[in-house]
């Protein structure tokens, strides 16, 4: 039996790459002499960066960075062996895991520290950026970004406007003569993990809260997106309903806009770069999984996309998540198999060593999976 590991990272407890280990520690314990391929996975959100750098047999350079507050902070990103391809994780500089509860205001906050990062492997000529959007702290539409890259904004007087969100519905203005002389000659892909356009109910606003807006500021944030989105779509000819636009508070707008930036589902980029349909086609089962397998792993979730190439070559897949709410029906119709969560019975929260019980939770259903897998 050859088996095929491939989840996403469960966040606040384990990586991709430590989940895959507990997974095949669990394959192991339940029959070692099956063999098993480790390809962890992401979905253009938090780890996407860690997986392609290894797919890509590179490394982290480290870097200085502003926060979402504009506080500089210790950074890290990825370059591909070939010195070509550099892999950013937005959420590296621009996420929530760097604010303190007290400070997360997407009103205040900036992308510019993602585009110092992209500024810092321009230097080391990297002549291709993959930026992974998720985790942000911020609804931008990646204003920050494009300011460290030599745009500016301006309001009706000219004066030049910080790039954080809040600024937004004051721009009127936006000057690209001084941008970085890199832009034109450097491809930009952008990986969105979501797939929410930027406006209405469906857009950022589904991820303001988390972001600080409260419900009575959700009309403020949508007049100050439509505002911004209107100005860039008449300029620049990006739309704003485009699936993914959402993702990162909008991040995508300004790099489609200013940074010529491709827009790709992140999960079926990562799937391709490490070549998961053909894994799949040699193995004889799939083992997935995420944190919480839920109703939004459908928008574009490496598990979920894991599972429906595997349904497409006809192979059985086994999802062990963190929690699973997602009905048995709608997993069966994505492609899984068998599915089991290491909550559900008195855990209020992931256990302590989740490697350890994701090892064991696995082992338990390679048991109950066995009989299924011998009448194939």
């Amino acid at each position: 039996m050859k088996v095929l590991i491939a989840p996403d990272k469960f966040r606040g407890s384990l990586t991709a790459a430590e989940a895959a280990a507990a997974m095949a520690a669990g394959v192991a314990r339940y029959n070692p002499d099956w063999t098993v391929q480790l390809l962890p996975v992401a979905d253009g959100g938090e780890g996407t960066a860690e997986v392609l750098t290894a797919a890509s047999g590179g490394s982290f350079i480290q870097a200085r960075a502003s926060d979402p507050l504009l506080r500089y902070v210790s950074c890290q990103y990825g370059i591909s062996a070939d010195g070509t391809t550099a892999f950013i994780n937005l959420a590296e500089a621009s996420g929530l895991q760097r604010l303190e509860p007290h400070e997360i205001n997407a009103f205040r906050t900036s992308t510019i520290g993602t585009g110092q990062l992209i500024v810092h492997a321009l230097t080391r000529k990297c002549s291709r950026i993959v930026l992974g959007l998720g985790g942000s702290a911020t609804i931008d539409c990646g204003i920050g970004i494009a300011h460290a890259l030599g745009i500016i904004f301006q309001d009706e007087f000219n004066g030049h406007l910080s790039p954080i969100g809040g600024n937004l519905p004051k721009i009127e203005f936006i000057n690209a003569r001084n941008r970085h002389a890199a832009l034109g000659k450097t491809a930009f892909i952008v990986l969105h993990d979501v797939d929410n356009p930027l406006l209405g109910a469906e857009g950022a606003a589904m991820f303001a809260a988390q972001k600080g807006i409260s419900s009575e500021q959700l009309p403020l944030l949508e007049t100050n997106l439509n505002h911004f989105a209107n100005l860039v779509e008449a300029q620049y000819a990006v739309v704003a309903k485009t699936p993914g636009m959402g993702a990162a508070g909008g991040a995508a707008m300004a790099c489609m806009a200013f940074l010529g930036a491709k827009l790709a589902r992140g999960s079926d980029f990562v799937l391709d770069a490490l070549k998961i349909p053909e894994a799949i086609a040699t193995a004889d089962l799939v083992i997935t999984g995420e944190g919480h397998l839920d109703e939004q792993s459908l928008q574009g979730k490496a598990a979920i996309a894991v599972a429906r190439q595997a349904q497409h070559q006809n192979k059985p897949v086994l999802a062990v998540c963190g929690r699973i709410s997602l009905r048995p029906d709608l997993q069966i119709k994505e492609g899984i198999t068998l599915s089991g969560a290491l909550m559900g019975r008195e855990e209020a929260g992931l256990p302590v060593d989740s490697a350890k019980e994701l090892a064991l939770r696995t082992e338990e259903l390679l048991r109950e999976l066995a009989p299924r897998l011998s009448e194939k």
